[in-house]
């Protein structure tokens, strides 16, 4: 197994700690509750966790014996819970995660500043007025806490991270980097892009600072003509049923002149699975959409003993029941269908989906059904998050929690959701010329695909 990939920015994950003092008067756990605590997740995890073959024989219970040392050792609750984090996270799955409790995310905090990769360097997009008069939009990044920054992420932020693949992985820890204790400080080198080289030191708190370059809220549902007979169709949630009549009002404005469309997914993490199937209505004109099925443990604990080879007794493991002992042994729940309406008005033309880590469920759904029920949909971007799963809760200290998914989701063909997400059939990430020249990389792109394809 490969060890090592805003759902809630401050609530679910946290970045790098300097100074547990700002959090002293928060009460530690026992020892005892420590090994406890620990142990649960694990023994659950174990039980409950659908790709827990993917471990080799004991695999997980080293890195449990790893980790318990580490948690015995910590002497505050919040370097226990970062040991909790950093053992869910090498679990590799979005699904299985520490919620933090809020004694501990309510003093969590960052400086104002984006970054992002671009042709192999990390790139700042975007920071704070209280820093922008000494770093430059548009600088590159080269060292963070006097670690280059790759090498930083990798050991100081990733470790932490539960996600579902390396795409979402490394956009996450892009994201996170600055995330830390309030008032706690980072410093940073950048490189401007007339090739000077800066320090500064930025503190986490973005309280009182606003961006330099300002960040608009996006609409529900948003277009615009980017040439004649070609539209760009922005869905950026589905979590209001009033969406349904918004992306009403787009059809109205483009279905009579639209001759291919980019669909924009890239930003929409949220939502209600009935109100995108709604809207799926109008791409798709089959008259039975079905969701993805669903596959969980089953477990026979006599199966898993006869399955399971016993050289003391001269015992080899029959065959019939090894896929219980090694915990492959699935109960598939049955896919249902949605009742898509074949006379509804209808947006069938060649499109170009975009998709990025931040594209989860529902939407990975909606791009699901489309890749495989229209032969003219072209997929874009990077991978989606692959957020399918069924999570069970633990409650830990201070109203902490632990999930653990319990299932894998599969496409209606068979093809993995869970973890796996959406691939792009044409990767396409931004490029630093185009961020100066406030140009969208993966809309051109699209754009110059459509026109090839209608010309």
């Amino acid at each position: 197994m490969a060890l090592k990939t805003i759902i809630s920015l401050l609530a679910l994950i946290v970045g790098i700690s300097n100074g547990f003092s700002l959090m002293s008067d928060i009460r530690d756990i026992s020892t005892e509750n420590k090994i406890y605590n620990l142990s649960r997740i694990w023994k659950d995890v174990e039980y409950n966790f659908p790709f827990i073959s993917e471990f080799e024989p004991f695999e997980l219970d080293e890195i449990y014996q790893d980790h318990l040392k580490m948690a015995i050792e910590t002497d505050n609750i919040y370097d226990y819970y970062r040991v909790l984090q950093r053992f869910m996270g090498l679990l590799n799955d979005c699904n299985t995660r520490i919620v933090l409790p809020q004694a501990i995310s309510s003093r969590i905090n960052y400086p104002l500043i984006q970054i992002e990769d671009m042709d192999d360097k990390v790139i700042i997009t975007n920071i704070g007025k209280r820093y922008s008069d000494r770093v430059q939009i548009g600088s590159e990044l080269l060292e963070i806490n006097d670690l280059p920054v790759n090498r930083y992420l990798e050991t100081e932020v990733s470790p932490y991270i539960s996600a579902s693949n390396e795409t979402v992985l490394r956009q996450k820890s892009l994201l996170l980097a600055f995330t830390g204790m309030k008032d706690s400080t980072i410093s940073i080198k950048v490189r401007t892009p007339e090739g000077e080289n800066i320090d500064a030191t930025l503190t986490k708190n973005w309280e009182g600072d606003t961006w330099h370059e300002f960040i608009w809220q996006k609409e529900a549902v948003h277009y615009k003509w980017l040439e004649d007979g070609i539209a760009l169709i922005e869905i950026n949630r589905f979590d209001d049923p009033r969406i349904e009549k918004e992306f009403g009002f787009v059809y109205n404005h483009v279905h009579e002149d639209a001759e291919a469309i980019v669909l924009d997914m890239r930003y929409n993490q949220i939502g209600n699975i009935n109100i995108a199937y709604d809207i799926l209505n109008h791409f798709i004109d089959n008259d039975k959409i079905p969701y993805p099925h669903i596959k969980t443990l089953k477990h026979v604990p006599l199966y898993s003993a006869l399955g399971t080879a016993s050289p003391w007794h001269g015992l080899a493991a029959n065959p019939e029941y090894e896929s219980y002992a090694k915990k492959t042994e699935m109960i598939t729940e049955e896919p249902a269908f949605f009742d898509n309406d074949p006379d509804a008005d209808k947006l069938i033309v060649p499109t170009v989906v975009l998709i990025s880590p931040k594209t989860t469920t529902p939407a990975e759904e909606f791009v699901m059904i489309l890749e495989d029920y229209r032969d003219d949909v072209t997929i874009m971007g990077l991978n989606s998050a692959g957020k399918r799963g069924h999570a069970m809760v633990i409650h830990l200290p201070y109203m902490g929690q632990a999930w653990i998914n319990t299932s894998k989701d599969y496409r209606p063909d068979g093809r993995l959701l869970s973890r796996k997400g959406i691939s792009p059939e044409i990767e396409v990430s931004q490029r630093y010329e185009d961020f100066i020249n406030d140009r969208d990389t993966a809309v051109d792109r699209a754009l110059e695909y459509l026109r090839s394809v209608i010309d």
